[in-house]
């Protein structure tokens, strides 16, 4: 507790104080008593200004971005074949040293996969992956893009198309379109039988087209 001595003309016995917190010279007539708030010394006060700390500008193979004042978020942009859930990347601030957040940009994939007509492989985003067409398929170019669609990825359409050998019939028998690679059965026309060892034939695939396999079969009346 500060004690202070009245002045001249001042009520008091010279004894009179200040409350905490504050500071005064002198007791004023008709006050409790002159003080003013002054809870420092303002001459001994020390400001301290704490440093301003960036992050540095980020650059790798999944994503880019700019300088960042710490506490601060920035911008950033996801290489091609990669993602994000989010928009910003956080810079963060310990003590006189700043740095990034994990960087949300990662890898996007078309997944490997199967079907009747095709297979193929995992692949990333933004380039193209070749199907592989399966026997009785056939695709003019095998390269399809795997599509980025925001956070995932997808495959075009698939370019195996089917390869048949057509419809075909004679005086004596006749046989269905067949898928190529496969073999359909002979049928002799009403009125005639077979007289071969063979009751199918074949249909060749050669690319993009079919043919019928020679047979030996034969149909008689």
């Amino acid at each position: 507790m500060t004690y202070t001595t009245c002045s001249s003309g001042s009520s008091g016995d010279g004894s009179c104080s200040c409350f905490a917190g504050y500071y005064g010279p002198s007791c004023d007539p008709g006050i409790s008593p002159g003080c003013l708030f002054l809870p420092l010394n303002i001459h001994s006060i020390l400001v301290t200004i704490p440093p301003i700390v960036y992050c540095t500008k980020w650059s790798d193979s999944a994503a880019s971005w700019t300088q960042t004042l710490s506490g601060t978020y920035a911008n950033f942009t996801c290489a091609s074949g990669h993602s994000a859930s989010t928009t910003a990347v956080f810079c963060a601030q310990n003590g006189a040293t700043a740095s990034w957040g994990a960087n949300p940009c990662q890898s996007a994939y078309c997944a490997a996969g199967s079907s009747d007509s095709a297979s193929w492989p995992q692949t990333q985003a933004e380039t193209v992956g070749v199907y592989n067409c399966t026997s009785g398929y056939y695709a003019s170019n095998p390269r399809v893009p795997c599509v980025l669609n925001g956070v995932t990825a997808s495959w075009g359409p698939n370019p195996c198309q089917p390869v048949y050998c057509s419809a075909s019939s004679s005086a004596t028998m006749r046989w269905e379109q067949t898928l190529a690679g496969t073999s359909t059965t002979l049928n002799c026309l009403p009125g005639f039988y077979s007289s071969g060892p063979c009751t199918s034939v074949y249909c060749v695939q050669n690319g993009g087209s079919a043919y019928w396999a020679t047979t030996t079969l034969s149909c008689q009346s």
